[in-house]
């Protein structure tokens, strides 16, 4: 007789600087179609491969925590902010595997990722820890025969590449798996919230009430 499915949380890790819908709407979307417990959102620490300014992580954390407020099946993983020195994905799955062994984790990425993954540490062993979920614009399927990303790389997602949701389960003695997923894009970046910021623009169409006062309040992002 197959153990029943085990239940699924999702993980969304991200600099998050600063979260917006544009992390908001598509964690949910994906939390609705797996039926996932919950969407874990996992602001960076120190970043191995990014080097670029941004602020504080415990501002970082504040206002992830701001943004996930009014929805209940979501919660905050400051594991990689309280880690000291890098922070690499595969060692903070591995910690999280172990913190949810009564489930099977769902890392949720980007598909601007592909291009930098083989740069990432140990990032076949992703797939020992967690089912891998690209979100994609609906409609476009990522090219995984680029000449833009690493032939390892693409050789290892079509091996381990699932078409459907319910072809995620790990539970009967199975593999974790890729799959894509469409998402609703939704079109604002960090980068241009930033910039609206600091050229004295409401950014509150594009990230929750929460985030833009707090960002008002401790002066963020401004020259």
């Amino acid at each position: 007789m197959k153990n029943p499915k085990k239940r699924k949380t999702g993980i969304l890790g991200g600099a998050f600087n600063p979260p917006h819908f544009g992390h908001l709407r598509p964690a949910y979307e994906v939390l609705e179609e797996l039926g996932l417990q919950q969407v874990l959102f996992l602001p960076s620490g120190e970043h191995p491969l990014k080097k670029s300014s941004i602020v504080a992580a415990d501002h970082r954390l504040a206002m992830t925590k701001a943004a996930i407020a009014s929805t209940p099946q979501f919660a905050i993983c400051d594991l990689d902010v309280k880690r000291s020195g890098l922070s690499y994905t595969v060692d903070t799955l591995a910690q999280l595997a172990r913190i949810y062994s009564d489930q099977e984790l769902v890392f949720m990425v980007g598909s601007d990722i592909l291009r930098e993954l083989h740069l990432w540490k140990d990032w076949q062993k992703i797939l020992d820890h967690a089912h891998l979920l690209m979100m994609v614009r609906p409609g476009v399927e990522v090219d995984l025969t680029s000449d833009s990303i690493d032939k390892k790389v693409i050789e290892f997602l079509a091996k381990n590449r699932v078409e459907h949701p319910e072809q995620l389960d790990a539970a009967n003695g199975g593999c974790y798996k890729f799959i894509q997923m469409p998402v609703t894009p939704v079109d604002i970046s960090a980068t241009q919230i930033r910039a609206m910021v600091e050229n004295g623009i409401s950014c509150d169409k594009y990230t929750p009430d929460g985030v833009v006062k707090y960002i008002i309040e401790h002066g963020l992002y401004l020259t």
